[in-house]
């Protein structure tokens, strides 16, 4: 064994625990294997929670995942101490950035990154720890923000168990940083929308030419499969698209039922159409080998 990492995977109703591991066996790729999943109280996450409301995400919920986190970490026989922390969409707000030629420094992108998710989703949000997609000449990029309170939490919390904590990423910079892969596989256009479906978000986005072009973030609806055929055709058309033009990278998460989406070339991101925390079995293996980067990773270049 080369090396062993621990990837936590923070969701609305559990703290998810993998053990990722790096062999020459694995042909020098990181491959998960589920350690364990600890359950969070069911009464923290609101049934339909806005798109919009940032108190949705209140200081009760955080302390419960903190809690929760720490008695997940009190095993001493964890087998590592090093640590990737992947956020669900539920808890992450996110912006296209538009391109600026009046930015020059940083004090300017930042203040303009600012002003992107203010117009968003108010003025609550400036407390919010904000980061973008490395800028590319003439391009949109993709903006996350999460709770403040969070990053500083997740740094106490592995601090006090002197647990090294390498990234903290949103799980949609995951799917894409994916994605980006199977395009370079499969030989595919930079042009298509990405889906990803967990159980209390739906992330739809469009991608042209490797640009970032629109994001939605949305509550699941009863039927999922509608739900996202309806919103690719409204931007469809105001992007003056053809609908069906573009294919469509999905990514399910592992309790959500299988999504069939009628009229549109679809490309799995997973193994079995599963996300991309999925153990080993003995006939066939998950490999991730993302390009992380802290809060943000680097994609699409």
């Amino acid at each position: 064994m080369l090396s062993t990492e621990l990837h936590i995977y923070i969701k609305p109703h559990a703290i998810e625990l993998w053990r990722a591991e790096l062999s020459v066996a694995s042909g020098f790729k990181q491959v998960l294997h589920h350690e364990k999943t600890v359950s969070l109280q069911s009464d923290l996450v609101e049934a339909k929670p806005s798109n919009m409301q940032l108190n949705a995400l209140s200081p009760q919920r955080w302390q419960a995942i903190v809690s929760s986190l720490q008695a997940l970490l009190s095993d001493k026989n964890l087998p590592a101490k090093k640590v990737k922390v992947t956020i669900a969409n539920y808890f992450v707000r996110y912006v296209v950035v538009p391109w600026n030629s009046q930015i020059f420094t940083q004090a300017e992108q930042a203040a303009y990154l600012n002003h992107c998710f203010t117009i968003a989703f108010g003025a609550d949000i400036k407390s919010w720890n904000m980061q973008q997609d490395t800028p590319e000449f003439g391009k949109s990029k993709l903006a996350s923000a999460i709770p403040s309170e969070l990053i500083s939490a997740l740094n106490d919390v592995f601090g006090q168990e002197k647990m090294q904590l390498l990234t903290v990423q949103p799980y949609l910079m995951q799917v894409a940083n994916h994605a980006s892969t199977v395009l370079k596989k499969q030989q595919l256009l930079p042009n298509f929308w990405l889906v990803a479906v967990e159980q209390h978000r739906v992330c739809v986005c469009l991608i042209e030419q490797g640009e970032w072009l629109i994001v939605r973030s949305l509550v699941p609806e009863n039927d999922i499969a509608a739900q996202i055929e309806t919103v690719i055709q409204r931007e469809s058309l105001m992007a003056n698209l053809p609908i069906a033009a573009h294919p469509i990278l999905l990514d399910i998460a592992d309790e959500m039922r299988e999504v069939d989406i009628e009229n549109h070339r679809i490309v799995r991101l997973a193994v079995n159409n599963k996300s991309l925390f999925r153990s080993q079995t003995s006939n066939q293996q998950r490999h991730l080998n993302l390009k992380l980067k802290p809060i943000m990773g680097s994609i699409f270049k």
